[in-house]
């Protein structure tokens, strides 16, 4: 596979990835010349927030991924939340978990279970209802290619407390649209997590920041741009 891979690669006169960490990776990998890859970032507009009433209610912290797949680090960031010191405030974890799940075993040894949800798997209206009333979204991959739900929960205004796992770093912009934490780093991810919770006027700023990039840097006018400038697309 990796071989084939290869040979479509440098036979292809332009390569479009979605995230500068993938584009590297590639150039590594598979010794492309650099001049054929290109950053598309994924397009993306302001999204329509829900009118409905809050699914979870009360102030919580949101993930939104698989939550028993390794890489997706959900552990770190159940231990994380244990040491976030912010009164009131839940964990809903939005994604499937097996019964016996070493995620749900350590919610319980952690005496959290009266404080994370975990949801199951939720539909399209349920998960915007989701971004619309959380206070933050976090991250906390071992590794992103991309980080679609990164990108999903900046569409919502949502600031964003992420690890720095890779395709996270095109899409937050630490200090302006949330933060970035190195992986992990437990304490780290519970400082930031308590800041944005506990900050209004942090959270309003930093929901600004992330609904300017979704426009400056996610827009389909970007993207269609992009696309002309290296094959001639006209629209």
């Amino acid at each position: 596979t990796r071989a084939v891979e290869k040979a479509i690669l440098r036979k292809a006169e332009a390569v479009f990835v979605e995230s500068r960490y993938s584009l590297e990776l590639i150039k590594r990998s598979y010794h492309i010349d650099e001049g054929k890859l290109v950053y598309l970032p994924y397009p993306m507009e302001p999204a329509e927030r829900s009118n409905a009433p809050a699914s979870i209610q009360g102030k919580y912290i949101l993930f939104v991924g698989r939550i028993d797949v390794t890489r997706k680090n959900v552990q770190m960031l159940v231990r994380a939340f244990a040491k976030t010191p912010v009164d009131g405030v839940k964990l809903v974890l939005a994604g499937k978990a097996l019964p016996g799940s070493s995620i749900r075993r350590l919610v319980d040894e952690l005496g959290l279970a009266d404080r994370v949800v975990i949801t199951g798997f939720v539909d399209e209206e349920t998960l915007r209802n989701l971004y619309t009333h959380a206070r933050v979204f976090v991250m906390p991959s071992l590794q992103e290619g991309l980080g679609n739900a990164i990108i999903e929960a900046l569409s919502f205004g949502l600031p964003v407390v992420a690890t720095r796992c890779g395709g996270a770093e095109d899409s937050v912009m630490d200090g302006r649209n949330g933060y970035l934490v190195d992986v992990n780093d437990v304490e780290g991810m519970a400082d930031r997590l308590h800041k944005v919770c506990a900050d209004d006027e942090l959270r309003e700023r930093f929901s600004e920041g992330a609904l300017r990039h979704i426009r400056e840097v996610h827009s389909w006018e970007r993207f269609t741009a992009i696309l002309r400038e290296h094959i001639g697309v006209a629209s």
